[in-house]
């Protein structure tokens, strides 16, 4: 190879060595937007129309949970509350192991009993409908408005109590999934705790000389007797209480936009949307080229009416 060419591919080499970023693809999107004229009905789609285009669009509608000015998160006030579950029971005999608890004064103290029965609880069990065999059955969405305190979290208790099982017959296992609460909103029905967030924990009567096996997870909770033997068949409580629900301002976290186009799709030319409810809509299109080093996006808004 000519010295000449070995100077030449050297300073490429060494311009690439330099150059840190990849050129970006496109450079700032060339994307415009523009709806169909005049005011639209509920039911009927939007259709807007594009000129340019871009690696990737998404697009917020306006709608709730789908705007594009709460793309970085929101809350919203709660005026009261909904409470559901589903729960389910095998073997045994007892009855009336199982019940329903609220309080909006409970310390937070999960390890003591007695901390746990000096709070306020309120009795609701007799608000839902409860599972009689193994199948799960729904409580049914019941309002919980009346238990709620200004400026105090509700926490919500299972509680399990078991007799002595000589005297009283063997006792039952009682199962809950889908523990929910949601506030009830301008927005409607927004949910403010799951089985996941509820972050449920127990608390027990007996823990050293009658340890019950109930259990937590994040997808059920497992109420179950303690073993007995002739000598040690103990009266026992468990109870599980949730995470303390902060009910008045809900964190829905960041609205969505929907993805329309991605990077190897051909141009769009289009896209539609039906709203269902009239209003007066800010529809929102984010275009973006972008590669491993850079990204750039320009944003459009369309107002849109619906009757």
């Amino acid at each position: 190879m000519k010295l000449s060419h070995l100077v030449i591919l050297g300073g490429l080499l060494l311009h690439m060595a330099c150059k840190k970023d990849l050129d970006l693809n496109g450079g700032t999107p060339d994307f415009e937007v523009v709806s169909t004229t005049g005011t639209f009905k509920r039911g009927e789609p939007v259709v807007f129309k594009f000129a340019g285009n871009a690696d990737n669009i998404s697009f917020y509608s306006g709608e709730p949970q789908k705007d594009y000015a709460f793309r970085s998160g929101r809350t919203e006030a709660a005026t009261g509350g909904l409470l559901a579950f589903t729960s389910a029971v095998t073997g045994g005999a007892q009855a009336g192991q199982f019940s329903v608890l609220a309080s909006s004064d409970f310390s937070g103290n999960y390890t003591d009993l007695t901390a746990v029965k000096a709070a306020t609880w309120t009795d609701i069990t007799a608000r839902f409908k409860l599972g009689s065999t193994a199948t799960f059955a729904a409580s049914g969405n019941k309002d919980v408005t009346d238990l709620l305190a200004a400026g105090k979290p509700l926490y919500v208790a299972f509680r399990y109590i078991t007799q002595p099982q000589q005297q009283n017959g063997a006792a039952r296992t009682w199962m809950v999934q889908g523990y929910a609460f949601q506030g009830i909103t301008a927005l409607g029905n927004l949910t403010g705790a799951d089985m996941f967030t509820g972050a449920f924990r127990l608390v027990t009567s007996n823990p050293a000389t009658a340890p019950a096996r109930s259990a937590v997870s994040t997808s059920r909770l497992t109420l179950l007797a303690n073993e007995f033997t002739a000598d040690n068949d103990p009266l026992t409580e468990n109870w599980a209480i949730s995470a303390p629900v902060t009910w008045e301002q809900l964190n829905l976290g960041p609205d969505r936009p929907v993805g329309i186009k991605g990077g190897t799709a051909a141009r769009l030319e289009s896209y539609a949307h039906t709203y269902a409810n009239p209003g007066t809509y800010k529809a929102t299109f984010v275009a973006s080229n972008v590669n491993i080093d850079q990204r750039s996006e320009v944003v459009r808004e369309v107002t849109v009416t619906v009757q």
